[in-house]
């Protein structure tokens, strides 16, 4: 199964290539040659940019998330810490480190795992632009929201520039991971795919609307998808804003119902 999946995923994105070959021509021929801190900040959206940091640059995120949860209560998670490195050839190393977590129910809380990864630009043309990265989760964090075992992501992301204000941007994803301690630290695979319509009615301010999920959600359990939607604002060229509510649309009872999420990133 897990097979046909990845299979699913290189045909969808050589697919998603050839339509962009054809499209209409958009004004630069690299959406990523001088990106803005919008086009590089992976915050909001679960779909990433492309555009990897240029050779040497830094940049941080943080945020928090409250959500609803379906069986009751809420989880909260903060700071969502996330640091990245710009390395040469149009790639970046970026590391997510540990995310604290508090359930209002059973009283449980603790640190979600590190993961750290590394994009790389792949291709470009006058209205698109496409990217894979690499992902792998290490065996850390705590009993409740850690990861028992190693645990790896790849990720094909294609932006495609329909005009100067609208984007669409498709990822598709493949992963294994392990489930936490707490749960038995159960192995599963898991197919995710999401795509992301963002609109740009000025340099400072975007907006976008996002649907998104993944076949499985733990060992046990099915898939999960939900949509979302919200906005950045550069408050300069160093520092953006971010603000995003969600809802579930599956009927998947062991995660969320809604959520809101608010977050800043800066550029050093």
């Amino acid at each position: 199964m897990l097979i046909k999946r990845v299979k699913h995923f290189f045909g969808l994105s050589a697919f998603s290539l050839l339509i962009s070959f054809n499209g209409s021509a958009a004004p630069s021929l690299d959406a990523c040659a001088n990106p803005s801190l919008l086009d590089l900040t992976d915050r909001g959206s679960v779909t990433k940019t492309p555009c990897a940091l240029s050779f040497n640059s830094v940049m941080f995120e943080a945020g928090y998330q409250n959500q609803a949860l379906d069986l009751a209560g809420t989880r909260q998670n903060f700071i969502q810490p996330v640091l990245f490195i710009g390395l040469p050839n149009k790639s970046e190393f970026f590391v997510e480190l540990p995310d604290y977590n508090k359930l209002s129910i059973d009283d449980l809380d603790g640190y979600s795992a590190t993961v750290v990864s590394v994009k790389h630009e792949i291709g470009y043309g006058k209205n698109w632009v496409a990217a894979t990265a690499v992902h792998l989760t290490l065996p850390s964090g705590s009993s409740a929201f850690g990861s028992q075992g190693l645990g790896a992501k790849i990720d094909g992301i294609i932006k495609y520039a329909i005009n100067p204000q609208f984007a669409l941007t498709l990822m598709l994803g493949g992963s294994t991971e392990t489930e936490p301690t707490f749960v038995e630290g159960r192995r599963f695979n898991s197919f995710l795919p999401s795509i992301v319509l963002t609109y740009a009615p000025n340099e400072k301010l975007n907006f976008f609307a996002e649907l998104f999920g993944k076949t499985k959600t733990n060992s046990e359990s099915g898939g999960n998808y939900n949509a979302d939607v919200g906005f950045f604002y550069l408050v300069t060229s160093s520092c953006a804003l971010d603000l995003e509510v969600g809802q579930q649309l599956s009927n998947e009872i062991t995660s969320f119902n809604r959520f809101i999420n608010a977050g800043i990133t800066i550029k050093i």
